[in-house]
C-alpha cells in the first residue's frame, strides 16, 4: 500500500508485520543464520550456574544471612506477557510468577504453585512443584507455596540477617512481619554487573541481530513513509532472528520527535529534510542490545546535520576509547562531553552518555566501581537542537576487555557516508536481509570468571 493510505488498513498490516515477515524473509538465500538461542540461554540458565550465582550471594551478604526471593504475581490478564523480577531471573533462571525461594545456609529451596491441568489448557506448562523443577534449576527441595510462610518462620529465628529481593513494598509486612529486613539488590546487582561468557554469548547475539535490524529497516526510511513503518521492519527482523521480545518500546523519532528522548508514539509520517532517531534492538535469552542510529530521512546529511552527525560520533569515538579496565563510567562520559563542548554543542546534551546493560536495558550495577572484563555499558553521546528539531543520537553496547573495548553492535554502520550509502542501497532496492555477522565467539579467558564476588 502506498504511503498515506487508509490509516486502519494501516494498522491492521503493521500488526502483521512481525508474523508476515518470516514468509518473506525466508525466499532470501543465505538470509538466516542458525537460531541456536535456546542452547546459548541453556548454558547461562545452567543448574549448575544458577547455583554458582546463588552461592555467590550468600557468600557476599555474610554468614547467617537468610535470602528471601519472589518472581512477582502474575498479571491481571492473561493476554499480558509475565515479566519476572530480573534479580529473581539472574538466580533462579524461573520466568514464571507465583515463585519463592528461601536461600538458608546451605538449603536451597523453591517455592512453586501446585500444577494445574485446566490452567495448562490456557497458558500452557509452568513451573510447578516437583523434583523435576528442583533439579532443572540446581535446587536442594522444591515445594508448593503453601509451605513457603511455615518455613520462612523457622528461618528466620535462626538467621542474623534478613535480605529480600522482587518483593513489592505493600508485600514486606504480610510476608517478614516486623523484623527488620534488608533489600538484596546492591550485591546482586554487583554479580550481575559482570557477565561470564555465557551470558555474553546471549548479548553479543541481542546486539548482532539488533545490528542487522538497523541495516534492514532502512528499506522504510523515505519522505512520506511513517515511522511505524521502519518500527515494523525493525521488529520483524527481530524476530526472524531469534529476538524473544524486544528489549524496550522502540524509538522512532522524525523531526521534532527526534529531540525526545523517549518518544514511542512512532505515528509521525517522515518528511524529506527530516533526521530520524531510531533507538531500537532486541532480546535474547532474557539479555538485552541497547542501540541506536540517526538517518538522514532524504538520504543525504545537510551540511548543518553533518557537522553534527560527526561532532556525535566524534564524542562516542572518544567514550568507547575509554572503556577499558580501571576507567569509571563518570570519566567515560567525561571523554564524550569534551568533544562536544569542544565542537560547540555541549549544551544541546541533556542525558548521560552511558549506563549498565544486562537482562535490564539499564541494568542492575554500582556505577562507583571501575570498569573491569566482563562489564558491558552503552556509550550514546547526542545532541537535540529543538529549535531546529533537529536531533542526533549514536549508540553502541560496548564490552569491556583487558585487550580494550569490543564495540558487540558495530555491525550496523556508524560514519555518516556508510549511513547514505546504505539509505542509497535501500532506496535502489538493492538492500536484501543481510545475514548475522559470522564473528568468533566472545572468550574473555581463563582468569575471567564472571564474578566480583
Amino acid at each position: 500500500m502506498a504511503p498515506g493510505g487508509d490509516p486502519v488498513k494501516k494498522r491492521i498490516i503493521l500488526t502483521l508485520v512481525p508474523f508476515l515477515f518470516a514468509l518473506v524473509a525466508s525466499a532470501e538465500d543465505g538470509a538466516r543464520a542458525p537460531g541456536d538461542q535456546e542452547k546459548l540461554k541453556a548454558r547461562a540458565f545452567s543448574a549448575e550456574r544458577l547455583h554458582e550465582r546463588r552461592r555467590a550471594l550468600a557468600r557476599a551478604l555474610g554468614k547467617n544471612a537468610l535470602v528471601v526471593l519472589s518472581s512477582g504475581k502474575d498479571t491481571e490478564s492473561d493476554a499480558l506477557q509475565h515479566r519476572a523480577n530480573r534479580d529473581f531471573m539472574y538466580l533462579t533462571g524461573i520466568e514464571d510468577p507465583g515463585c519463592s525461594v528461601i536461600i538458608d545456609g546451605e538449603s536451597e529451596v523453591v517455592y512453586a504453585p501446585q500444577r494445574n491441568a485446566r490452567a495448562e489448557i490456557w497458558t500452557g506448562v509452568h513451573v510447578y512443584a516437583s523434583e523435576e523443577t528442583a533439579t532443572r534449576f540446581g535446587f536442594t527441595a522444591a515445594k508448593k507455596t503453601d509451605a513457603f510462610k511455615k518455613d520462612l518462620a523457622a528461618a528466620r529465628e535462626r538467621a542474623e540477617k534478613i535480605f529480600q529481593a522482587g518483593f513489592r513494598k505493600e508485600e514486606l509486612q504480610d510476608v517478614f512481619g516486623t523484623k527488620d529486613v534488608e533489600s538484596a539488590a546492591t550485591a546482586i546487582g554487583r554479580l550481575r554487573q559482570v557477565k561470564d561468557d555465557d551470558e555474553l554469548a546471549l548479548m553479543k547475539r541481542a546486539a548482532e541481530i539488533s545490528a542487522v535490524a538497523h541495516i534492514y529497516c532502512t528499506k522504510a526510511i523515505a519522505p512520506d513513509r511513517f515511522e511505524y513503518e521502519v518500527q515494523g521492519l525493525f521488529e520483524g527482523c527481530c524476530r526472524f532472528y531469534g529476538c524473544e521480545a524486544q528489549g524496550y518500546p522502540s524509538i522512532v523519532g522524525s523531526g521534532p520527535n527526534s529531540c525526545i528522548l523517549h518518544y514511542d508514539k512512532n505515528r509521525r509520517q517522515m518528511k524529506s529534510g527530516d533526521m530520524l532517531v531510531l533507538d531500537a534492538a532486541g532480546e535474547c535469552g532474557g539479555y538485552s542490545a541497547d542501540v541506536t542510529r540517526t538517518f538522514p530521512i532524504s538520504g543525504k546529511f545537510t551540511d548543518e546535520q553533518r557537522k553534527v552527525y560527526n561532532a556525535v560520533l566524534r564524542a562516542q569515538d572518544a567514550g568507547i576509547e575509554m572503556c577499558r579496565p580501571g576507567v569509571t563510567v563518570r570519566e567515560v562520559g567525561e571523554a564524550s562531553r569534551a568533544v562536544l563542548k569542544e565542537e560547540g554543542y555541549l549544551e544541546y546534551l541533556p542525558h548521560g552518555v552511558s549506563h549498565w546493560l544486562g537482562l535490564d536495558v539499564h541494568d542492575a550495577g554500582d556505577y562507583s566501581l571501575p570498569l573491569a572484563p566482563g562489564m558491558v555499558l552503552t556509550v550514546e553521546p547526542g545532541i537535540y537542537i529543538a529549535a531546529k528539531e533537529l536531533g542526533c543520537r549514536i549508540e553502541d553496547d560496548i564490552l569491556v576487555t583487558e585487550d580494550g573495548p569490543v564495540n558487540l553492535s558495530g555491525y550496523a554502520p556508524r560514519k555518516a557516508e556508510e549511513i547514505e550509502a546504505l539509505l542509497a542501497k535501500a532506496k535502489a532496492g538493492k538492500l536484501e536481509l543481510p545475514p548475522l555477522p559470522d564473528t568468533p565467539a566472545i572468550k574473555l579467558g581463563k582468569k575471567h570468571k564472571g564474578r566480583l564476588y
